[in-house]
Protein backbone atom coordinates (compact mmCIF):
# COMPACT_ATOMS: atom_id res chain seq x y z
CA UNK A 1 0.00 0.00 0.00
CA UNK A 2 1.84 2.83 -0.88
CA UNK A 3 1.46 6.26 1.07
CA UNK A 4 -0.46 9.49 0.66
CA UNK A 5 0.76 12.58 -1.41
CA UNK A 6 1.43 15.29 1.29
CA UNK A 7 0.00 17.68 -1.42
CA UNK A 8 -0.48 18.24 -5.03
CA UNK A 9 3.59 18.76 -6.81
CA UNK A 10 4.97 18.14 -3.70
CA UNK A 11 7.74 15.55 -3.21
CA UNK A 12 7.25 14.68 0.47
CA UNK A 13 5.05 11.61 0.90
CA UNK A 14 3.81 9.50 4.02
CA UNK A 15 5.43 6.29 4.50
CA UNK A 16 4.27 3.62 6.82
CA UNK A 17 6.73 2.61 9.33
CA UNK A 18 6.57 -1.33 7.59
CA UNK A 19 6.63 0.80 4.13
CA UNK A 20 9.46 2.73 5.71
CA UNK A 21 11.52 -0.56 6.92
CA UNK A 22 10.98 -1.92 3.03
CA UNK A 23 12.80 1.13 1.24
CA UNK A 24 15.32 0.74 4.35
CA UNK A 25 15.87 -3.15 3.44
CA UNK A 26 16.10 -2.24 -0.65
CA UNK A 27 18.64 0.69 -0.35
CA UNK A 28 20.70 -1.43 2.33
CA UNK A 29 20.54 -4.59 0.08
CA UNK A 30 21.60 -2.48 -2.43
CA UNK A 31 24.22 -0.70 -1.07
CA UNK A 32 25.70 -3.65 -0.37
CA UNK A 33 26.47 -4.82 -3.77
CA UNK A 34 28.26 -1.86 -4.21
CA UNK A 35 30.28 -2.12 -0.88
CA UNK A 36 33.05 -3.71 -2.24
CA UNK A 37 34.19 -1.20 -4.22
CA UNK A 38 34.40 0.61 -1.64
CA UNK A 39 36.67 -1.84 0.63
CA UNK A 40 38.69 -2.87 -2.19
CA UNK A 41 39.57 0.66 -2.47
CA UNK A 42 39.51 2.34 1.06
CA UNK A 43 40.34 -1.42 3.07
CA UNK A 44 40.74 0.51 7.15
CA UNK A 45 37.12 2.26 6.81
CA UNK A 46 34.29 0.55 8.05
CA UNK A 47 31.94 3.00 7.68
CA UNK A 48 29.78 2.55 4.99
CA UNK A 49 29.63 -1.57 6.29
CA UNK A 50 28.36 0.42 9.77
CA UNK A 51 25.50 2.04 8.27
CA UNK A 52 24.37 -1.14 6.26
CA UNK A 53 24.08 -2.95 9.25
CA UNK A 54 22.53 0.00 11.19
CA UNK A 55 19.75 0.00 8.23
CA UNK A 56 19.53 -3.45 7.82
CA UNK A 57 18.87 -3.66 11.64
CA UNK A 58 16.11 -1.43 11.38
CA UNK A 59 14.84 -2.82 8.25
CA UNK A 60 14.52 -6.07 10.64
CA UNK A 61 12.13 -4.59 12.99
CA UNK A 62 14.53 -2.55 15.83
CA UNK A 63 13.32 0.82 16.53
CA UNK A 64 14.71 3.90 15.17
CA UNK A 65 17.71 5.42 16.53
CA UNK A 66 20.62 7.71 16.22
CA UNK A 67 22.43 4.56 15.50
CA UNK A 68 20.78 5.26 11.91
CA UNK A 69 21.26 8.54 11.40
CA UNK A 70 24.91 8.51 13.23
CA UNK A 71 25.65 5.91 10.59
CA UNK A 72 24.45 6.88 7.76
CA UNK A 73 26.47 10.15 8.36
CA UNK A 74 29.88 8.74 8.58
CA UNK A 75 29.39 6.84 5.63
CA UNK A 76 28.45 9.96 3.59
CA UNK A 77 31.93 11.63 5.44
CA UNK A 78 33.62 8.41 4.36
CA UNK A 79 32.60 9.25 0.65
CA UNK A 80 33.83 12.55 0.46
CA UNK A 81 37.11 11.44 1.75
CA UNK A 82 37.42 8.64 -0.86
CA UNK A 83 39.61 9.09 -3.37
CA UNK A 84 37.93 7.70 -6.42
CA UNK A 85 34.41 7.98 -8.05
CA UNK A 86 33.38 4.87 -7.43
CA UNK A 87 34.43 4.21 -4.08
CA UNK A 88 32.66 7.75 -3.27
CA UNK A 89 29.25 6.71 -4.88
CA UNK A 90 29.88 2.86 -3.25
CA UNK A 91 29.89 4.81 0.59
CA UNK A 92 27.40 7.64 -0.34
CA UNK A 93 24.65 4.45 -0.77
CA UNK A 94 25.46 2.79 2.30
CA UNK A 95 24.71 6.18 3.39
Amino acid sequence: MMGNLASPGSADFDLTLDELRAVARFAAESAQEALPFFEGAVRDDGRPRVAIEAALLFADGAPRTNLQRRAATDAHRAATEAADQVSRLAAGSAG
